[in-house]
């Protein structure tokens, strides 16, 4: 069975671990395709179809990207982590140039595991990614980094106490305004708690944000449309502590507040991911359990300016279907990214649906080996379309970055 991500790195910390086995990326979009940018685009990248793009690996035994986000069609940035040669996570970031996709030098604080999994570009020299660290206490702290145009270093960031602190989603408004939201972990109550924190050009700071129950409430992504207009999405634990149900906050400038959102059924639901394409056409993607087979089906939620409302989504024959990323071209093409996995033979595989502005359709799209692949983030630049992930290399067993492109 596949391992989860996003989002849901922190579940084994939290009841909600053993309430289901769901999994998440802020998804950022990006704008800046131009005709000369696409004339730059290698010519193995053929439009019409996805096709898997060759993607470097920072170990020899386990890597995984779980965010991207694109400047233009030749500038476009991927992060995960990768296992190095002490079985430690560290953290794994790579470009797009136009040509090939490249390992790019990415700090880690101190020697145990760092974790990224969000990105968001402002420009060819101001690009964040977010995740976490272990401390030497052995307790997640928040980890920052940024790209100025030359290297990446590690940004300081705040923490909500000395418990686990953890940032799943990061979105740009300018330079000066970017948000990144997680979730932080009180080991003495054992109660998960949403987390948000903003850059102001100067320095990231907390800033505070209701939960939508007494229980765990974790933010998994974030999208924005301006300012006064952002929205982060996940999940809260119910109040008997039989489910998970769906969450989505909003900010309009000044604070942030719950805005109700639908569930199926009356098992888990969760949403990894979000995009915004105006004030009132947001999209989330997640995944609902099926109470009566206990399996996973694709969660697909909009928001229309008034209300959040649960549009129909496909799902593949396997049993298993989750989806984790979305992001929009335009109001009538927007894409969501995951896997489908057979719960006999526990083999999975890339999952991409589009909207085409009246329904969702699974697009076919290929995997890199037979065993398992996954698609976590995907992203947008005109009409470039990029989705990362990993999948299981059958000759070597080792877990492997994917890359896959669409044009």
């Amino acid at each position: 069975m596949r391992k989860k991500y996003k989002g849901y790195l922190f579940l084994f910390f939290s009841l909600a671990a053993l309430l289901m086995g769901m999994s998440g990326t802020g998804v950022v979009f990006a704008q800046g395709h131009t005709q000369l940018a696409s004339l730059q685009k290698t010519a193995s990248l053929t439009c019409g179809a996805w096709s898997v793009v060759a993607s470097p690996n920072g170990g020899s035994s386990f890597n995984v990207l779980t965010g991207v986000a694109a400047v233009s069609a030749s500038d476009a940035w991927a992060v995960g982590n990768y296992l190095n040669s002490t079985d430690t996570e560290q953290t794994l970031i790579e470009h797009w140039d136009g040509t090939s996709w490249s390992i790019v030098a990415s700090p880690n604080v101190g020697p145990d595991p760092n974790l990224l999994s969000g990105v968001a570009a402002v420009s060819t020299s101001d690009v964040w990614a977010v995740g976490y660290y272990y401390s030497t206490t052995s307790k997640e702290r928040t980890l920052i980094e940024h790209w100025d145009g030359t290297s990446w270093s590690v940004v300081a960031s705040p923490n909500f106490g000395v418990n686990v602190n953890q940032l799943s989603g990061v979105a740009a408004v300018s330079a000066n305004d970017i948000w990144a939201v997680g979730n932080y972990y009180n080991r003495n109550t054992g109660i998960t708690k949403n987390l948000t924190m903003n850059w102001n050009g100067t320095s990231w700071s907390l800033v505070p944000t209701p939960n939508a129950a007494t229980n765990t409430n974790v933010l998994t992504g974030v999208a924005a449309v301006s300012a006064s207009d952002i929205w982060a999405v996940g999940y809260y634990l119910n109040s008997t502590n039989t489910a998970n149900r769906t969450l989505t906050m909003h900010l309009n400038g000044t604070k942030w507040s719950p805005v109700a959102t639908p569930n199926v059924g009356t098992a888990s639901n969760a949403l990894l991911g979000v995009a915004a394409i105006s004030t009132s056409d947001v999209w989330a993607v997640g995944d609902s359990v099926n109470r009566s087979t206990d399996t996973e089906q694709t969660l697909i939620e909009q928001w229309n300016g008034t209300s959040w409302s649960v549009v129909p989504s496909p799902n593949t024959a396997s049993d298993t279907n989750l989806l984790y990323g979305v992001a929009a071209v335009s109001t009538s093409d927007v894409w969501a990214v995951g896997y489908h996995e057979n719960n006999s033979t526990l083999q999975s595989g890339t999952l991409i649906e589009q909207w085409n502005g009246t329904s969702w359709s699974i697009v076919a799209s290929p995997n890199a080996g037979s065993n398992n692949n996954a698609l976590f983030g995907v992203t947008v630049s005109g009409s470039d379309v990029w989705a990362v992930g990993d999948y299981d290399n059958n000759s070597s067993g080792a877990t492997q970055t994917l890359i896959e492109f669409y044009c």
